[in-house]
């Protein structure tokens, strides 16, 4: 398993950050919308995961898919806050 901030969790980051470009548009307008109207964790983890196992056809990790979800939940309220996260901080 990677460790928090190494290789692995970059390359995550980076795609993720990729699916704000071209063909992935709706998936981020699809997180916007769960993440807007505060739909709860499970929510987002089984949209998130649909995403990586059906629609992409990826093995994926459940638990890394988890702490997503959970850092995409924090970010509503870091908006609100005017905080920032650091890149160490991201997952």
């Amino acid at each position: 398993m990677p460790k928090r901030g190494g290789e692995g969790c970059r390359q995550v980051r980076h795609d993720i950050v990729s699916l704000g470009q071209g063909e992935y548009d709706s998936y981020v307008l699809a997180i916007y919308r769960l993440l807007i109207t505060r739909r709860p964790k499970y929510a987002i983890f089984d949209y998130l995961w649909a995403l990586v196992t059906q629609h992409m056809g990826l093995t994926g990790s459940r638990q890394v898919t988890d702490r997503f979800a959970e850092r995409l939940l924090r970010t509503p309220q870091e908006i609100d806050e005017g905080h920032e996260t650091s890149e160490a901080e991201s997952f």
